[in-house]
């Protein structure tokens, strides 16, 4: 995992876009005091989650925001992005490269991104969590914060070997396991009050129960006496209202009379007022024409004293473009003596490749003339694997004459056997004998023609030798059988013509054998002549591949040679194609020129028109605007006149509007009464509708109502009621609930005493593996702090001990470091270079224990001499196959010392520029 580029804009001095790439290894950052060195760190802990402007140099995080400068305007976002190769893995996402970014607006709104996906600041803490990097991680030191490193109290410091032992996850989850422990508490505590209220409840709805049936009873009679009464009260509400209606039809007819002559009256001084108005409206347009007129006028006079100026400008920007001209063309004379010398290199060397094309043509004949050799010479390999394949069919059909001759003589030599009992043990050996040479021939042609096919079919030159002698010493075993067998034979046929003599008289076999003997003799023949044709052919094909191979490292280095030369040719090319290009663009730049000073004449000339044109304009203006102040005169005059009638017209109407008036309150009155006579009866109705679930309109009395006797009901329904009590309808389905919920809640409390159970035996476990990893990590650190404090110091001693060893995750680190040769108390006595080699080797006694992907250092080596720096880059370069370094400095050595360069500059007060170099390169070149 290594930090592949970060992206920077607007953030502090960094007003554009800016990319720094980074590689594996060392990066140096140099730059004079106050270019900017130091926001580039800044920028990269800022993405990682740094929530502290004063961390950050700043009061408020708005500071972190470019706020301009006498030539440029301030930005409204700050944002910087972070490209992380992740190949190891160590963050825990899916992802092989991640891209953290941030942004921050000056209307206080931030966001954080992770591969353009949104997410919260805790989630950038979260990635980075026990990798080293972070806001309060070991991957940042600046030359500010050594002292701190060492003065810090013990509690602050402890961060740095809770993120080396890797329990920083662990104690966000023991803290969130306390948390979750807490709420469990809270729930219990809560839950066994309900359970407490709903065993009261429980109780009390028992005893409610046995009051509702009672209850239902008496409700009964009330609804009889309650819906007469109510009847009662509705009709008398009616029969008002219906008077009511009356006295409000005449009030009416009245009123809609006295409305249609104030309408009328209305529209009269509606259009009096319209016509005062759309005079009124002539009268501001002309005023603003006047005004129009007027600024006009006095544009017209700032335009001309405009145009002067800018004719003025034109002039001396006519002399410049001039001037610009003449360099031009010297510099596309220069670009033409360029051109013409590189041509030439070109015809040279393409002259020179043109030759070595036509010479690896010609051996790529020869090459060719060759390989058809090669294949005409194992053609004529397979042509005598077909002979020999040929000459093995005869063989066996050979085989099997002389099996059936063999046969023959048997048959005869056992009919004669009684006759001939001396001659019978020679017999046997002799046929014991060719059988056995029969088989040893059959099985040395198969032998042959499976080596011969081998033969055929090697590849390598070596082999192929081998293979022919090897054919050569077994074809000649099987010319020996041959020559054994036919011995043999002769001995068998004369003895059997021996026999067929006496007994018989024949001489068939005799016949027979001579045959035999011709054909095999011819075969052995033909067997050496295959044999030295092999032999033949070894050595063509030996020797023509001796010359291809000859040729073939000939071609390769033509092949060379022609590939360099093109090379030359494509740079010379691509040089040439440059400068023709630069000759365009002077070209260009030289005719855009001569067209700006074409363009620049003709402007003048038409600012010198347009002049004439504006002072013509100016007086005209001066008389419109006189017209039209003697028409606003009159228009004034016509508005008094028209207001003085519209004044009578609305006297009348006042007069009107109060008769008016008083009628429409006398009709709202009486509506406002049968309003309220109708809401009194509705709301009888609905409150008896909600009440008792009966609808008092569609009732119908079955007699005259009493309602004197119907009074004396209610009363006595009222007693009974009262000495019943408040009574709950429905305690017993209540009841049920309250049984269901209270064995529910029982339930839950179990639950919640289990989880709680189970987060006291997580946080142990997580407590107990928290507590060895640190120890162990400490320990480790412990040692390898005095071992690098020693080298860096050539001695000395040093010691880390907890403040607390009960309880770590309370406890801090003091610090303990002696140079050689001093007896120091207080860690506040050493030097400035003493400090920086002391927080130097307890960085990399963390790194010695887990290394950071990748550690910044903001000139940690200003206050080292000489000799102590170089021990500080030796240490340095041991860490960087595990770790890439990026360090500020003003340090030649440490410069020298780094991969890659990236200068900081600031060429416009307040806005930093990057520009890289990458030393690696440099050097292999």
């Amino acid at each position: 995992m290594f930090l592949k580029s970060v992206e920077i804009h607007g953030f502090k001095s960094f007003a554009e876009k800016t990319t720094l790439v980074f590689k594996p290894g060392v990066t140096a950052i140099v730059g004079p005091n106050g270019c900017g060195k130091s926001n580039i760190i800044d920028a990269i802990r800022w993405v990682l989650g740094e929530s502290s402007a004063r961390s950050l140099r700043g009061e408020v995080m708005d500071d972190v925001i470019f706020s301009g400068t006498e030539d440029r305007k301030a930005l409204g976002m700050a944002e910087v992005g972070i490209t992380i190769a992740n190949e190891g893995g160590l963050l825990p996402v899916e992802y092989s490269v991640v891209n953290i970014k941030r942004r921050l607006y000056r209307s206080g709104e931030s966001e954080f991104l992770i591969n353009k996906n949104n997410v919260r600041q805790k989630d950038i803490h979260d990635l980075f969590a026990d990798t080293g990097i972070g806001k309060k991680a070991y991957s940042v030191m600046e030359q500010g914060n050594i002292d701190e490193i060492l003065s810090n109290k013990p509690e602050e410091r402890m961060s740095v070997f809770e993120e080396a032992a890797g329990i920083t996850r662990y104690k966000s989850r023991i803290k969130q396991s306390y948390k979750k422990l807490a709420s469990t508490r809270e729930n219990l505590v809560r839950l066994e009050l309900v359970i407490h209220e709903v065993e009261k409840e429980y109780k009390s709805l028992e005893r409610q129960a046995e009051k509702a049936v009672l209850y239902k009873k008496v409700k009964k009679d009330e609804i009889h006496y309650e819906t007469l009464y109510y009847y009662e009260r509705v009709s008398k509400l009616k029969k008002q209202i219906d008077k009511n209606n009356g006295m409000l039809s005449e009030l009416k007819t009245a009123r809609d009379a006295g409305t249609k002559e104030t309408s009328e009256l209305k529209n009269s001084i509606k259009k009096n007022i319209d016509r005062v108005r759309d005079v009124e409206n002539e009268i501001s347009d002309i005023k603003n024409e006047v005004y129009r007129k007027e600024a006009e006028i006095e544009a017209a006079n700032s335009k001309i004293s405009h145009i002067a100026d800018r004719i003025f400008e034109i002039r001396n920007e006519i002399d410049k473009k001039t001037h610009q001209i003449e360099k031009i063309e010297k510099n596309k004379q220069d670009l033409g003596l360029k051109l013409d010398r590189l041509a030439r290199d070109i015809k040279d060397v393409q002259d020179l490749l043109s030759s070595q094309e036509d010479k690896l043509n010609n051996y790529l004949k020869e090459a060719d003339f060759i390989n058809k050799k090669i294949n005409r010479n194992t053609d004529k390999l397979s042509e005598n694997s077909k002979r020999i394949e040929k000459t093995e069919a005869m063989v066996r059909g050979l085989r099997e004459e002389l099996r059936n001759v063999i046969n023959q003589l048997l048959r005869e030599i056992d009919a004669i056997k009684a006759g001939f009992e001396g001659n019978e043990k020679k017999k046997n050996d002799l046929v014991r004998d060719i059988s056995e040479d029969f088989q040893k021939i059959d099985s040395g042609l198969k032998h042959c023609m499976t080596r011969f096919d081998d033969l055929v079919y090697t590849t390598k030159e070596s082999d192929f030798s081998g293979h022919t002698g090897q054919l050569s010493i077994e074809v000649t075993g099987i010319k020996d059988r041959l020559k054994s067998l036919k011995s043999n034979i002769e001995m068998v046929i004369g003895i059997q013509d021996d026999l067929s003599r006496v007994i018989f008289g024949k001489e068939s076999s005799h016949t027979r054998k001579e045959q035999i003997e011709k054909d095999i003799e011819k075969y052995l023949k033909n067997i050496e002549n295959i044999k030295a044709e092999i032999v033949e052919l070894n050595a063509g094909l030996k020797k023509s591949r001796e010359e291809k191979e000859e040729f073939d490292g000939l071609i390769n280095n033509l092949r060379l040679d022609i590939t360099r030369n093109r090379e030359k040719i494509n740079y010379y090319a691509e040089t040439i194609r440059r400068l023709k290009r630069d000759l365009e663009i002077s070209a260009e730049s030289l005719q855009d020129v001569k067209f700006e000073i074409k363009s620049h004449r003709e402007r003048n000339e038409q600012f010198e028109i347009e002049i004439k044109n504006l002072r013509t304009g100016s007086r005209e203006l001066e008389n419109t605007k006189t017209v039209l102040a003697e028409k606003m005169k009159g228009h004034n005059s016509l508005i008094k006149k028209i207001i003085d009638k519209i004044q009578k017209s609305e006297t009348e109407l006042n007069r009107k509007r109060n008769q008016l008036d008083n009628m429409i309150k006398s009709i709202e009155g009486l509506e406002l009464n049968n309003a309220e006579l109708k809401s009194r009866a509705d709301t009888i109705l609905e409150n008896f509708r909600e009440r008792y679930s009966i609808t008092l309109e569609l009732f119908k009395p079955e007699k005259e109502i009493d309602i004197k006797s119907i009074n004396e009901g209610r009363e006595r329904i009222k007693t009974e009621l009262s000495s019943i009590g408040q009574v709950n309808l429905i305690a017993i389905e209540e009841f049920k609930e309250v049984k269901k919920r209270h064995e529910y809640l029982t339930e839950q409390k179990k639950d919640l005493e289990k989880a709680r159970e189970d987060i006291n035996v997580i946080v142990a476990k997580t407590v107990k593996t928290s507590k060895e990893l640190f120890m162990d990590s400490f320990e480790k650190i412990k040692t390898n702090f005095n071992g690098l404090f020693r080298r860096l110091f050539n001695g000395g001693r040093t010691d880390l001990f907890l403040t607390d060893d009960l309880n770590i995750f309370e406890a801090g680190v003091d610090i303990y470091a002696c140079p050689p040769g001093k007896s120091l108390k207080r860690k506040s006595l050493l030097s400035g270079g003493e400090k920086s080699l002391t927080a130097i080797s307890l960085l990399f006694a963390v790194f010695m224990v887990k290394a950071s992907p990748f550690c910044m250092l903001d000139e940690v080596d200003h206050d080292l001499d000489e000799e102590n720096l170089i021990r500080f880059l030796k240490l340095l370069k041991e860490f960087t196959d595990t770790t890439q370094f990026i360090i500020i400095t003003h340090n030649r050595r440490a410069i020298e010392f780094a991969d890659v360069l990236y200068g900081i500059t600031s060429e416009e007060a307040g806005v930093s520029k990057v520009v890289s170099l990458d030393l690696m390169e440099q050097a292999v070149e």
